[in-house]
């Protein structure tokens, strides 16, 4: 008798994925952060600053990446801005701790150990408000110092511009820039949650109900990544922490539902090749999380591997689609071709954006085609379930 099945390896496999995401979720939410009031400007930028590294003075243009460093190297950054009215300084650190000082007293910091879990080498991203204390005179010349350090498991340390505002300033700037993309994030969550709900209900339809399932996780994967990229999830959330644990697990668990729904909605006739590669893509995620748990390999670390795994998993779907639809006159493989080669070039593009040209902010990229690949998807799904329904009650 034929125990271990795929079937079996599935299960299983699964269950070793959820347990490990509550443990790393679970372990995050006490690391909270207290989230400051809100209180209202016009937001300016600081685009130059002096760098110092190891007593060597640089005037730079930010964003600026400093590369080439020992971990650990303190970079202090120095600007100053005229204070005509009590306001705070929004600064983003991307797995760097930073300490904040203004006329030579400190007045913010972030990333000491112990704010974040002992199996991150480096604390997550995260944009914090520093509020300036009050001072009797207007129009007074602000000095401020900001002292990162490089991360322990990054060979990079991007810098973004500081803005200075109030706190309502600080607060509108945040929600006016960013509040869209993060609705269109939530609402590939919510989409996922609907149909992994319908999932749940079309039990009497294997087949439909495994439909619903895959397509359901694809997208709740998609949301979590691009959620816990978004600059307004971390400024408003403030468990940097929690966000890094989805948008990690989100990434790289996205593309094995993917899988599982085309080999459900389309009838390979080579199937076994893209069966492996759900197994492996999911396997791969599970240990990347297991590794992370140790504390031996952060989920950063693990990112190339991943985006070059999927970008390779999306071409060869993309290709055995191709091929049951022109050779195998697979009328299903040619509806799935035109939103997977969607998705895929969205990928590809946000491989180049990231590594490359960034030309606009991560994810977005591949959060489009998401979408757009939801709402070709949404029309297929409801076909093929339609399809079913029918052939069933003929059948009866």
């Amino acid at each position: 008798m034929r125990i271990w099945t795929h079937r079996t390896y599935g299960s299983l496999l699964a269950a070793a994925a959820v347990c490990l995401l509550l443990l790393l979720f679970a372990w995050a939410l006490p690391y909270r952060l207290q989230v400051l009031p809100g209180g209202a400007t016009r937001v300016q930028h600081v685009r130059e600053a002096i760098a110092t590294i190891n007593g060597q003075q640089e005037l730079i243009t930010l964003p600026h990446t400093f590369r080439n460093l020992p971990p650990g190297t303190p970079i202090r950054l120095t600007f100053q801005v005229y204070e005509n009215a009590p306001f705070s300084l929004l600064v983003k650190s991307v797995y760097s701790p930073f300490v904040v000082a203004c006329d030579g007293a400190r007045i913010g910091k972030y990333g000491e150990k112990g704010t974040y879990p002992a199996f991150l080498a480096d604390p997550p991203t995260s944009v914090q408000m520093v509020n300036l204390p009050a001072v009797p005179l207007a129009n007074k010349l602000r000095t401020f110092n900001i002292t990162y350090r490089m991360p322990q498991a990054r060979a990079a340390l991007p810098v973004a511009p500081f803005a200075v505002s109030n706190m309502s300033g600080i607060y509108r700037y945040e929600f006016g820039g960013l509040i869209c993309g993060f609705l269109l994030e939530c609402s590939l969550v919510f989409m996922g949650v609907v149909l992994l709900l319908l999932s749940c209900l079309s039990h009497r339809v294997a087949h439909s109900q495994k439909l619903l399932l895959n397509l359901g996780l694809f997208f709740l994967a998609a949301g979590f990544w691009n959620i816990g990229e978004n600059d307004f999830s971390v400024f408003t959330i403030q468990n940097p922490t929690l966000l890094y644990l989805m948008t990690f697990s989100g990434l790289f668990y996205v593309v094995a539902p993917l899988y599982g729904f085309a080999l459900q909605a389309v009838r390979f006739r080579w199937h076994h090749l893209l069966t492996a590669i759900m197994y492996f893509s999911a396997s791969a995620a599970t240990l990347a999380l297991l590794l992370q748990l140790m504390g031996w390999v952060m989920l950063s670390e693990s990112l190339f591997f991943f985006q070059i795994l999927h970008c390779l998993s999306l071409i060869i779907l993309t290709a055995a689609l191709g091929y049951e639809g022109i050779r195998g006159h697979n009328t299903r493989a040619r509806w799935m071709l035109i939103p997977i080669t969607v998705l895929l070039c969205s990928a590809l593009l946000e491989l180049v954006n990231y590594h490359f040209c960034h030309w606009f902010d991560f994810s977005l990229g591949f959060m489009s085609g998401s979408i757009l690949f939801l709402l070709m998807l949404l029309v297929l799904t409801a076909a093929i379930i339609r399809r079913n329904a029918q052939l069933r009650e003929d059948y009866i």
